[in-house]
């Protein structure tokens, strides 16, 4: 059902060599039906490995017969209308009848293999674009004793970060003298007292004596850090969309269809402010381009971040990003390492296949980041592009794909691991890194006056030996004008009295190192500040 194939086989069952690995090799023909076949024949020859395999089908000993009773008999278990994991779910219930259970992780190896792991969702079984795949097989398959890690994922600098930490023994039998351990990061200081048990400090290293644990017992711990309120990330650039008309300096609309469904700025709805970018989804073809100005990638972390919504149907309507550099043709962007793509294009939308997009509902604002690393030194330009089919638009409110407060910045992360151990335990077992964002303090082009108080340019840039900075203001006044680096620190600096007329200062950057700078200009009435690029 569901469009699988007819494989050709003999009739012993067995199928011939080149079925097989065509079957399970990557290149399986586009459709549902060819990935559920996949998942199969990977049980069936998971159980030939074990078993063996005969052609006498009377022998039920034999890994062919039970891989095939196990299939035969979940697809009388699983219902009406089923999805992948109503399949998965019916062999393994097929398996606890036929065999109580004996096969129960072989079975989980198989499906997380394939994506369809403990913590899979199939989502609808009436569509094909709205899972969530997973690679973990069953916990209680994986006999260790595990340690999981989160911490806070995003702060202001000199806020709290919250530690929980979760030990489970999956090892079947009592282990003996555990002890977990985290790693305090340079730049988060543990707050004494905080943890839910005794805690032991020595230098950055914290532990937790949690002495035997029986056979599925599972220890959570929580602790608390102060992160330095002088560490933050450095905003490079950010548009909040509140000063921004259709056409303004940064971002570009461009059609790349005859639809005239456009992005444009809103205000029915915004993550900040009362303005964001908008472009709806409609049940026209369309394909729309919001596009950025080039920039230089610098800093030790740059990264790409923005707040998003969408509302479209799913896989067949959706939003991605792509990234042109140096003036090469644009490219998709698959960067993103936080909160990143959530679906793939239908090949029919936009017939151009594997597209990673934002697609189906996300209904409340989401910060997405990318890492910017690989293009340190290049200067890229970003895009928006959002594409629809001829179907109905989705329902609800809002169809179609919402961008606000976009921000190029220099991410300052703090990354840590924890460990466990116990005495009868050969090896620690350790998690990933878990990270904690810290946030940045965007730049505010004007402070503290009318947003035309000031009068301000800078040319050329990017500059490599001289730039010139022309300055006026609505009255006249003494002030200072200077170059600093993006985390505050003066390079140059000269003194100016403004008035309505424009007053230029020329400035030596030869001898200044590349990278992304901030021109401020200040007096008592406020300051204004200017981004000046280095070559």
């Amino acid at each position: 059902g569901n469009g699988i194939r007819n494989y050709p086989y003999s009739t012993d069952m067995s199928i011939n060599p080149t079925t097989y690995d065509y079957i399970k090799g990557i290149n399986i023909p586009h459709g549902v039906g060819e990935v559920w076949c996949q998942m199969i024949w990977d049980m069936y020859w998971a159980f030939v490995d074990v078993y063996g395999w005969d052609a006498d089908w009377t022998n039920t000993e034999s890994g062919n017969y039970k891989a095939v009773l196990l299939v035969m008999d979940g697809m009388k278990m699983q219902g009406c209308n089923p999805g992948f994991v109503d399949g998965r779910d019916a062999i393994l219930s097929a398996d606890r009848a036929n065999f109580n259970g004996d096969h129960q992780c072989l079975i989980w190896e198989v499906f997380a293999r394939r994506g369809l792991g403990a913590f899979a969702d199939q989502g609808s079984s009436n569509s094909a674009g709205d899972g969530t795949e997973n690679f973990e097989s069953e916990p209680t398959c994986i006999e260790e004793l595990k340690i999981k890690k989160t911490m806070t994922r995003f702060v202001e600098a000199g806020d709290e970060v919250e530690v929980t930490l979760t030990i489970t023994n999956h090892i079947p039998q009592v282990t003996t003298g555990v002890v977990a351990s985290d790693e305090i990061p340079s730049g988060l200081t543990y707050i004494d007292g905080s943890a839910s048990m005794t805690a032991n400090l020595t230098g950055d290293m914290l532990s937790f004596d949690l002495g035997d644990m029986e056979y599925e017992d599972e220890i959570t711990i929580t602790y608390r850090m102060l992160s330095d309120a002088d560490q933050k990330s450095t905003s490079i650039e950010f548009y909040d969309m509140e000063n921004l008309g259709n056409a303004n300096d940064f971002f570009t609309r461009e059609p790349l269809t005859t639809s005239t469904n456009f992005w444009n700025i809103v205000t029915s709805d915004a993550y900040s402010g009362s303005n964001s970018w908008y472009v709806e989804s409609i049940d026209t073809d369309g394909d729309q381009a919001l596009k950025t100005n080039e920039f230089i990638v610098s800093g030790t972390r740059p990264t790409v971040k923005f707040f998003h919504k969408w509302n479209t149907n799913a896989s067949s309507d959706g939003g991605f990003v792509e990234i042109s550099v140096d003036g090469a043709p644009y490219e998709l962007y698959n960067n993103f390492f936080e909160n990143g793509y959530d679906g793939a294009l239908a090949y029919g939308t936009l017939a151009i296949p594997n597209i990673n997009i934002f697609t189906g509902l996300q209904a409340e604002w989401v910060p997405t980041f990318g890492d910017l690393s690989p293009y340190i030194g290049q200067s890229v330009s970003l895009r928006f592009r959002f594409a629809t089919d001829d179907a109905d638009s989705a329902a609800g409110a809002l169809p179609g794909w919402a961008m606000d407060d976009f921000e190029i910045l220099d991410l300052l992360t703090y990354e840590s691991i924890a460990c466990v151990s116990g005495t009868n335990v050969a090896d620690d077992s350790c998690t990933d890194a878990a990270t904690v964002f810290i946030n940045s303090e965007p730049v505010s082009a004007v402070v503290d006056v009318d947003v035309d108080h000031f009068g301000l340019s800078i040319y050329p840039n990017p500059a490599s030996q001289q730039v010139s900075v022309a300055i006026s203001s609505k009255i006249s006044e003494d002030g200072t004008a200077g170059i600093f680096t993006m985390d505050g620190k003066l390079i140059a600096q000269q003194s100016v009295s403004l008035n309505e007329n424009r007053q230029q200062l020329v400035f030596d950057v030869s001898n200044v190192a590349t990278g992304i700078y901030l021109v401020k200009v200040e007096t008592n009435s406020g300051a204004i500040t200017e981004k000046l690029v280095i070559k």
